[in-house]
């Protein structure tokens, strides 16, 4: 499977070949592949909503304030994750960037 799939990648099979696996319902992407990225793509889409979240929360109390435990509904939790994963170097520059904007306060890092 894994060679008929290179193979295909890099364009070394004949199109009778092709069509003789795909008329047998050969499956050309990894599903575990294909998994990851669905995964990758929600969690994404979960950093994003929360994101659009503190937004709204900035923009009603000031940056430089976070949310607190028992008001907003999970957000205070997200932001010490987000604080976390910028401490343990797993917060992506990007996100880095984005949380800046909006005046997220990290830990140890002076304001730019």
């Amino acid at each position: 499977i894994y060679s008929q799939r290179k193979k295909h990648r890099d364009e070394q099979l004949s199109p009778e070949q092709f069509q003789l696996l795909d008329g047998i319902g050969f499956v050309w992407k990894n599903a575990r592949s294909q998994a990851r990225k669905e995964l990758q793509a929600r969690h994404d889409a979960i950093w994003d909503e929360h994101f659009e979240r503190l937004q709204k929360f900035v923009e009603s109390h000031g940056k430089g304030v976070l949310p607190t435990e028992s008001y907003h509904n999970g957000l205070s939790r997200w932001c010490r994750r987000q604080k976390k994963a910028y401490k343990d170097g797993s917060l992506t520059r990007d996100r880095q960037d984005r949380l800046t904007a909006v005046g997220f306060p990290f830990p140890g890092r002076d304001e730019e």
